[in-house]
């Protein structure tokens, strides 16, 4: 079924503490006062069709622990960041998405592994579009489209990382 989660003082919709192997699709989550979707310690999800917009902090955000889920068709537009892995978020595929217009990243990757973005369509995010930083390592991102902010012309990918990634058209 489709819901909206709107103006919460928190998040949108959470799934915390092993809530694990569910799907979360067709939902609209905008304007809450924290992270649309947020999974907390989650795996094995699928995170699907969500529009995710205008709301405080990251329209989906992954938090440590939170590992093997999937990104597939969603809307982030106007969040501070589009998608968050943050903290040992690993294994996570983020495919098929249109993240647009947030105020600081499109896809945010902070100290987590192995995490597959592509085929996302990834726009005039102001910061950068995808940026990866801390000790991620060996994340794969490839044949995203990626149109850099009109503010900041050279927002497409940014590795604060100190490691090696194969960015690929």
């Amino acid at each position: 079924s489709t819901n909206t989660a709107s103006s919460n003082s928190s998040h949108g919709i959470r799934l915390a503490s092993s809530s694990n192997n569910n799907t979360v699709s067709g939902n609209t989550v905008s304007s809450n006062s924290s992270y649309g979707i947020i999974l907390n310690t989650s795996s094995n999800n699928t995170i699907s069709n969500n529009t995710a917009q205008s709301n405080t902090s990251s329209g989906v955000y992954l938090l440590s622990g939170s590992n093997n889920n999937t990104l597939n068709g969603n809307a982030l537009i106007s969040n501070n960041s589009g998608i968050y892995l943050n903290g040992g978020a690993d294994n996570n595929t983020v495919r098929n998405n249109a993240i647009n217009s947030n105020t600081l990243y499109g896809v945010y990757v902070a100290s987590s592994s192995n995490n597959t973005i592509a085929q996302n369509d990834v726009n005039s995010n102001t910061q950068y579009q995808i940026y990866i930083s801390g000790s991620s390592a060996a994340d794969t991102v490839q044949k995203n489209n990626i149109k850099p902010s009109p503010t900041n012309p050279d927002s497409g990918v940014f590795n604060n990382t100190g490691n090696t990634f194969d960015l690929t058209r």
